[in-house]
């Protein structure tokens, strides 16, 4: 290998948050710059304090012209899958179809709980808390949903013009064990 003109694809990728009001002739600007200081590609990231909105026209307008920029400059351009991280939430739109959609946690008392009892065992009682910010990626229902929120655009639109998309840590559970609702099926299946 030619370590005075390093190829492209070994390039460093960082990521290259948008985290302001786009304008396509400025993110081809920006592409060309890290053409020029040597960069192989970047993955396009919304970050807080974008103004334009996430998955709108306007930030698909941004999109295909880094794509086209990147692919001018033999550059590998790639997507983030997510307004922010983790992946999977679908910028809202996943965990905003309702609880059967949204993270839950097993909890146990012996006292009776509230609400959301899954059963009692013993003096035990066991239930679920819900966290309505995040998905739950256990159901395959709702991992469909984010494939259609965060990567169907993205294909219906460029297809293959890009080389992916960087996920970013799905999170199986920050607050407990995690529970779903398609475990008692499961169980019972197995």
């Amino acid at each position: 290998m030619n370590f005075q003109n390093i190829p492209k694809k070994y390039r460093p990728i960082p990521f290259w948050s948008w985290n302001e009001k786009l304008d396509p002739t400025e993110t081809s600007k920006q592409v060309h710059k890290m053409d020029n200081v040597g960069m192989g590609g970047f993955f396009m990231h919304a970050r807080g304090g974008l103004q334009t909105s996430y998955m709108s026209d306007g930030w698909f307008s941004n999109v295909k012209s880094a794509i086209s920029s990147a692919n001018d400059c033999g550059m590998r351009p790639w997507a983030y899958d997510e307004n922010g991280w983790p992946s999977s939430f679908g910028n809202g739109i996943v965990n905003g179809m309702g609880i059967d959609f949204q993270q839950k946690y097993l909890r146990m008392t012996e006292e009776v709980p509230a609400e959301n009892i899954i059963c009692k065992n013993g003096s035990h009682w066991f239930y679920f808390d819900i966290n309505p910010f995040y998905t739950d990626i256990l159901d395959k229902n709702a991992v469909k949903e984010f494939i259609k929120a965060a990567y169907e655009p993205y294909y219906k639109k460029y297809g293959n013009s890009f080389k992916g998309f960087f996920t970013d840590e799905p999170q199986l559970s920050r607050n407990g064990i995690p529970w779903s609702f398609v475990f008692k099926d499961e169980y019972q299946a197995h």
